[in-house]
């Protein structure tokens, strides 16, 4: 499957985008204008530790509990051994209080209020 475009009006066409044969479907692509409309709201970092070791837990996921479409996973940082492994980043829609639940494997979830600033970055405080 392939996708050509032509920006003249049809007058000639560039093939920008090729896939091996089984991996798109019908539904993988749009066809039409989007808009993109800015959404009010902010980001959580922190970084999430077990409680008794206070290692930081890669794999964690984060949810925010008023809308829990809202994810994140940690992470390893090898590259920035200050930040330390099981770091996130949330885009949490709607500036105001929210609660967030870190939860991970043979771990109990941890689970914090913080409040969110439009346009802006705080420290979600779940460690």
């Amino acid at each position: 499957m392939s996708v050509d475009v032509a920006t003249d009006g049809g007058t000639t066409w560039e093939t920008t985008w090729v896939t091996p044969p089984r991996a798109a479907t019908p539904g993988d692509v749009y066809v039409g204008t989007r808009t993109l409309v800015p959404v009010s709201g902010g980001l959580t970092v922190d970084t999430v530790r077990d409680s008794s070791s206070r290692a930081g837990l890669v794999g964690a996921t984060i949810t925010d509990l008023q809308h829990p479409v809202s994810t994140a996973v940690t992470v390893a940082t090898p590259d920035d051994p200050r930040a330390g492994n099981g770091l996130f980043t949330l885009f949490v829609a709607n500036p105001g209080k929210h609660t967030l639940r870190a939860s991970a494997p043979a771990t109990p979830p941890q689970g914090k209020k913080t409040k969110v600033h439009a346009d802006k970055a705080v420290r979600a405080n779940l460690s």
